[in-house]
């Protein structure tokens, strides 16, 4: 359907992105979320303010994009960076009222978008695409992508609308400072993390070329099927957390801590196994013989996704409870050995040096992060711990 080549392109521009739409893919919708979550019957004034702003973040992203784009292959792939530019807005206002969906109690409608209607309108218009005309291009694949992303839109606005018909209250005249104050370590948190996960395939994309990107870029998407228990169970807890921590419930508030550990650890062994397991089977099956290249990158990329599963949702518990800093020091330092790992070993190891360095800087963030909830919360959240415990417990 697409080559190697053609999608290490595609692949490239998509990361880039990410990366540029950071304070508007991922820092306004997690604030969002966690103040609608603290009166999630209220309609709250933020989520007009998180459009304004996300505008003002857009201007800028474009700017950015397209001066990339100007000096990526000499400009000879403009095109794929203007069709990307212009999904930037109607992505960010989705990914809003996405976390405004789930703040208001509806976590699994609040997913369905991303989670499904994004990669399905895709997948089902290639599908299409490809029995019409038989071949794909990196240009056709970003077209797909932004009609993903405005059916996206389209679903969480009725979802939204359904979920809150009550009239907007008044913008308090204190509450855009705070909400600024907040925003900026959120923004710099997404942003290493985004970075962090996307560091690999643009620094892949820069020294190795367009085919091995493409074959990154086929073992990170894999691996990504471990990460989405805790994305899931991340998603659902969230809007507790920030509800129980605002009312002062840390019992509670641990309780709901220990059980999502234990359950995103138990869960996240399966499709680590079935990866590993059938990983040589599965890859030339679903994407072609030219990527079985990736499946030593796949081991080490799933297993940086264990490491994650077995601390955790300690990036969501200290982001809900007004401790994002931390996180920031936390994801910067991953971030940090990242880079430093990826400059020294991808030029050496190709791309299995990529995803050794992901999984060291995965170990990175975790451990810090793990040592910040038990020092400000006094919570236990590594799942492998906390399944230590109960098996003590009920001897």
């Amino acid at each position: 359907m697409l080559g190697a080549e053609a999608f290490g392109r595609y692949s490239f521009v998509l990361a880039l992105l990410t990366f540029i739409s950071v304070p508007i893919q991922s820092a306004l919708p997690t604030l969002v979320l966690r103040e609608v979550a603290k009166e999630p019957q209220k309609k709250s004034p933020i989520i007009k303010w998180a459009k304004k702003v996300s505008l003002l973040y857009w201007f800028f992203g474009a700017i950015t994009l397209l001066t990339i784009g100007r000096f990526y292959n000499n400009g000879a792939q403009i095109d794929l960076f203007l069709i990307a530019l212009f999904s930037m807005p109607f992505m960010a206002i989705a990914m809003i009222k996405s976390a405004e969906i789930k703040a208001r109690g509806a976590v699994v409608v609040g997913q369905v978008a991303d989670a499904v209607i994004r990669p399905g309108g895709i997948l089902l218009i290639c599908i299409v695409w490809f029995f019409l005309f038989g071949q794909i291009a990196d240009f056709d694949l970003l077209i797909f992508y932004l009609v993903s992303v405005l059916l996206m839109l389209l679903f969480n606005q009725m979802a939204s609308d359904g979920l809150c018909k009550i009239n907007c209250q008044d913008l308090p005249s204190k509450q855009p400072e705070e909400w600024r104050k907040t925003l900026i370590p959120l923004t710099f948190l997404a942003g290493f993390q985004v970075l962090n996960a996307q560091l690999d395939i643009i620094v892949v994309g820069f020294i190795e070329s367009d085919e091995n990107t493409g074959i990154y870029r086929v073992a990170v998407q894999l691996s990504l099927l471990v990460a989405m228990i805790i994305t899931g169970v991340n998603q659902a807890i969230q809007p507790r957390i920030s509800l129980l921590y605002s009312r002062g419930d840390r019992v509670e508030l641990e309780e709901v801590v220990k059980r999502s550990s234990i359950i995103i650890l138990l869960l996240t062994l399966f499709p680590a196994i079935i990866l590993l397991t059938f990983g040589t089977y599965l890859i030339p099956l679903l994407f072609g013989e030219v990527y079985l290249a990736g499946y030593s990158s796949l081991i080490f990329l799933v297993l940086a996704q264990l490491i994650n599963a077995g601390f955790g949702s300690v990036g969501a518990i200290l982001n809900m409870s007004g401790h994002e800093r931390y996180t920031v020091m936390g994801m910067f330092a991953a971030f940090c050995v990242n880079l430093v790992m990826d400059i020294l070993l991808v030029p050496v190891l190709g791309i299995l040096g990529a995803a050794l360095s992901t999984c060291i800087s995965f170990l990175v963030w975790n451990l810090i992060l793990w040592k910040m909830v038990k020092v400000k919360l006094g919570i236990e959240s590594a799942g492998f711990i906390n399944v230590l415990r109960f098996r003590g417990d009920r001897k």
